[in-house]
């Protein structure tokens, strides 16, 4: 169960909202990972660390630790990021930990007809975000949480938002709406990296809700502070400074106006227009290697048979993509 917290003072709702887990989950005995998982979320929801004792924190470290190592995947993700807070970075490997854990499993089932064990099912998603379509009561609990989150960016508690969607991301991974909130909360406290790893999520789901919102990206306001120097931004949503060249003068307008037409219609508003100092008969893209994916979209969009495509190698360009349109040319001839 996902637990949301309503928009106020952190400080203020650990007190009502913190269940038991300070005698359960964070208890020097240990408690069972269903509990400390469900307090970890209660925790990123309503604690201030900042009013935390220190005996408080060491015992928060440890089960955090111990869910992190043995937990699932997302148990894993949701005590990283809570260690994160708590400014514990460097986290070891949890290969072992989980070898170990699948050990015990099948030692327990030993003797039984084991074919097809082996853990929990692989989660939607090739790369490194789980991303599985959340199921009908992870929906509504995430859209709650969402609402929520919403509210506290309104009011501009950033922080507060982040630690409502990062629980509302926890609970419903495969949730478009909760990573893309959540990116705009870690944008708005400078995290950048946990802003990019929600966006390069929102590709992994692959549905057009996430596709659009990877789009509404490039023109929110609140990524307007960190769109155009965040490498990770421009990988995941497309985004880009473009630059238009008409390498064949007179001969090229229509095309250059088509060409921009097209692009702004995609999302991608050219920034520049201008004349290329040498004739092409083809169609140049110069690509920043963080905006490799949007070159080849539109080397399809500029739909010739013999464009091509190069990495900008030269120092100091403020544009992320520089298209140079060039074709043959019959002169003499209407």
């Amino acid at each position: 169960m996902l637990f949301v917290a309503p928009v106020a003072q952190a400080q203020d709702m650990w007190p009502e909202h913190g269940w038991d887990c300070s005698d359960t989950a964070f208890s020097e005995e240990g408690a069972s990972l269903d509990i400390v998982a469900r307090c970890v979320r209660l925790w990123e929801a309503y604690r201030d660390i900042a009013l935390t004792s220190a005996d408080e924190r060491r015992r928060a470290i440890k089960a955090m630790e111990r869910l992190y190592l043995e937990g699932t995947d997302r148990d894993a993700h949701l005590a990283r990021h809570a260690l994160n807070r708590l400014g514990v970075a460097n986290l070891p490997s949890r290969k072992d930990a989980l070898l170990r854990a699948e050990h015990k499993k099948r030692a327990a089932a030993a003797g039984a007809n084991t074919s097809g064990e082996g853990g929990a099912a692989t989660p939607t998603g090739s790369g490194k975000c789980a991303v599985p379509t959340p199921s009908r009561s992870e929906k509504v609990a995430a859209k709650r949480s969402v609402s929520a989150g919403q509210r506290a960016i309104k009011r501009k508690k950033y922080r507060d938002a982040a630690g409502i969607l990062q629980a509302a991301v926890d609970g419903a991974p495969g949730y478009a709406p909760a990573r893309y909130y959540a990116a705009v909360a870690y944008a708005q406290t400078g995290n950048e990296a946990r802003m990019a790893e929600h966006l390069e999520c929102l590709v992994e789901i692959g549905t057009s809700e996430s596709a659009n919102l990877l789009r509404r990206a490039r023109e929110d306001r609140h990524f307007k502070g960190i769109r155009d120097k965040s490498r990770g931004f421009k990988h995941a949503t497309g985004y880009a400074r473009i630059k238009l060249g008409n390498s064949l003068g007179e001969y090229g307008e229509d095309n250059i106006d088509n060409i921009e037409d097209s692009l702004e219609q995609l999302g991608w508003p050219v920034e520049e227009v201008t004349d290329t100092p040498r004739a092409y008969g083809e169609p140049h893209i110069w690509y920043k290697p963080e905006s490799k994916r949007t070159a080849y979209f539109i080397m399809k969009v500029l739909g010739h048979p013999r464009s091509q495509a190069h990495v900008i190698s030269w120092d100091d360009e403020s544009f992320d993509l520089i298209i140079a349109w060039g074709d043959g040319v019959k002169k003499g001839r209407e």
